[in-house]
């Protein structure tokens, strides 16, 4: 894997292959039982589990939010040490066709 220069390791795809990723994270939730939290998630989660960067992470998401597709809410979120408390957190925007 390519590594930045701070030594983070960098995913081989496209711009779009991270937006479609990133698309599919927020749709898709934590695992466990699906509620409104768990469809929400933190840039720290997303870097977590689509191994990008964070600021790649941010710059995709602010597009998204501004085409209308993201939105910014604030969810409850388990923090590592087991602290539960609220975060600021980005979530797919629901079509009303579903």
């Amino acid at each position: 894997r390519k590594t930045n220069n701070r030594g983070d390791r960098l995913m081989d795809v496209t711009q779009t292959e991270l937006m479609l990723e990133l698309q599919k994270a927020l749709q898709h939730g934590e695992h466990g039982p699906v509620t409104e939290d768990s469809k929400a998630r933190t840039v720290l989660e997303l870097v977590d589990e689509l191994e990008v960067p964070a600021q790649s992470i941010r710059l995709h998401l602010k597009k998204m939010i501004q085409s209308g597709k993201v939105e910014v809410v604030t969810a409850m979120k388990t923090s590592m040490t087991g602290v539960v408390s609220r975060r600021k957190c980005y979530k797919m925007i629901e079509s009303e066709e579903s």
